[in-house]
Parts: structure tokens; sequence; C-alpha cells
């Protein structure tokens, strides 16, 4: 039988305090507007915001330097489970790294394609702590993608950014879906800041931006064609996340 339970609407915009782990929470059923998929959120003050201005406390590990390694393989939530599934097995990462070449754990037939995105994988896994990599090992594959969401924002700063600073800020300024000029224009803006984005290519640059929009429709934030869509996190999950974490999901549902 369907639950009758109204869902919560969460506000990525007022992340400090309300459910114990630093999320404001609110409840409605209504949308924004008669086209957009939205919940109508209340008015939002500065009575509402977080003490401390800064956005998160969290620092990339990719701070100074973006890493644009991202292009290697997507959201691949599902690989990620099957090494998070080896490392209860094996104890460590870079037995995790062995295993890849010695088991075929990621099922490539060329050892070097599976050398580097095995690699890669680890790197966004090392981002998570013991808990989320527990839940990434059992999970459905819903939930599944939205621990390998928080990896990858936790592990690139260029997704991370963008997800903050473009798709968020495009939901609290009224807008419902983001474009290839939305993309242009941050990563021009990031130029300024990120001379190693200067020396991309044209063709690297629009490579950049499939593979990142293929990570937000991977995740569930963005539809195909753009449009920005709430996203369902259980409980046991939101537990885990903190107030950085939330700030890349710009609306979400908290069922439970």
């Amino acid at each position: 039988m369907r639950s009758t339970t109204q869902p919560t609407f969460v506000d990525a915009r007022a992340c400090g305090g309300g459910n114990g782990n630093g999320f404001s929470v609110y409840s409605s059923a209504k949308h924004r507007t008669p086209t957009a998929n939205f919940p109508q959120m209340p008015p939002f003050s500065a009575d509402s915001a977080p003490a401390q201005a800064s956005p998160s406390p969290f620092r990339p590990s990719d701070a100074g330097r973006y890493r644009l390694s991202f292009t290697a393989g997507a959201l691949l939530p599902s690989e990620m489970a099957e090494l998070a599934r080896a490392y209860e097995r094996l104890g460590d990462w870079d037995g995790v790294a062995k295993a890849i070449r010695a088991e075929g754990l990621l099922g490539y037939q060329a050892a070097k394609t599976a050398e580097r995105i095995g690699s890669e994988l680890i790197g966004r896994l090392r981002e998570l702590d013991a808990p989320l990599v527990d839940r990434l090992r059992i999970c459905i594959p819903e939930e599944r993608r939205m621990v390998a969401w928080v990896a990858c924002c936790r592990h690139y700063s260029f997704v991370r950014e963008f997800a903050t600073e473009v798709v968020r800020e495009r939901f609290l300024a009224g807008g419902d879906s983001v474009s290839r000029a939305d993309y242009l224009s941050f990563f021009e803006r990031k130029e300024a800041q990120h001379p190693e984005l200067a020396s991309v290519s044209e063709s690297t640059r629009d490579k950049l931006r499939q593979v990142l929009f293929r990570m937000f429709v991977d995740a569930g934030i963005l539809a195909k064609g753009g449009a920005i869509q709430p996203v369902s996190i259980p409980e046991p999950l939101l537990s885990l996340l903190d107030r950085a974490d939330a700030l890349c999901f710009p609306v979400f549902v908290r069922e439970g």
C-alpha cells in the first residue's frame, strides 16, 4: 500500500539547523510554477541562514588546481559499489587496486582501461567516511547514485562548484533548468581563477561539459534536457550527510 505520509521537501539554501544534522526542513505539496516540478518554498531570509556565511567547512582535495579526470567514467555508481564490496573483503584501497588488475573486478577487457577507471573510482571512494562506504556497498541503486554523487562532489571541486554556484543558484533564483550557456559562462569565469583551464582545448572543454551534465543526470539532479529535479533521499542516508554535502543538492525530498 502506498504511504499517505506527506514528503518533506528540503531547500538547500537554508542548510544550517533544523533536524539535527544541519538541514532546515520545509514541508509543502505545492509546485513553484505550473511547469516546474518543484515544491513551493517559504520566503528565505537572513534569519534562517547559518550564522557563518562561508559556503561550506569542507575543502575539496583538489582545491588548489582543478582535477578534471572525471571524464574517465562519469558517475559509475554500480562500479563504485563493486569496489566498496571488494574493500570490505580486502581491507584497504591498495589491495582493491591490485584486485582490479588481478581479478578483473570492473569487467573491462582492456587492462589499461580498467586500471585508469579503477584508479579514478578509488580516488572518489577515499573521500567517503566508513559509514558512507558501507552504505554504498549495501544500498539500492537509487540511493547508490546519491552516495556516488557525494563522493564526486568531494573529489572534484570543478563538479562541486558547478553544482553549488550554477545549478543551486539557478534554482534559488527561480530558474528551472541549466543550459550549455550556463556551463560556458561558468567555465570562462573560472579561467580567471584557474590558469590550468586556459590550456584546455575547445574539444576537451566540450567533453567536460558532456560528461559533467551526464553525471548530473545520472545523479537524478538534472533531467536529460537540463531541467532541475528534486532528489528523494532516504532518512538513513540523509543522517550521514553534512551541510557541505547538502549544498550539492538544490532541492530534495526527505523520506522516512
